[in-house]
């Protein structure tokens, strides 16, 4: 998966030595739409684009998305 988001294979050498914790979606109803919160890594990269950090799932605040019904 890292592979395929386009990490490069030193910085998922560097993620997997860290050993990450599992992204979190948590869905809810909110009337008639459905509000997400996501919570997942966050990678930092330096200089040369090498890795600098990577926070672990509730280390940053979690992403609000709303998701609507487009017909109706």
């Amino acid at each position: 998966m890292l592979d395929f988001l386009g990490f490069a294979p030193n910085i998922q050498q560097a993620m997997l030595a860290r050993g990450p914790m599992p992204s979190v979606l948590l869905v809810r109803f909110l009337g008639t739409s459905l509000s997400g919160q996501w919570s997942g890594i966050l990678v930092t990269k330096g200089e040369h684009e090498r890795f600098k950090d990577l926070k672990q799932p509730g280390e940053t605040p979690a992403k609000t998305y709303a998701f609507t019904n487009p017909a109706g």
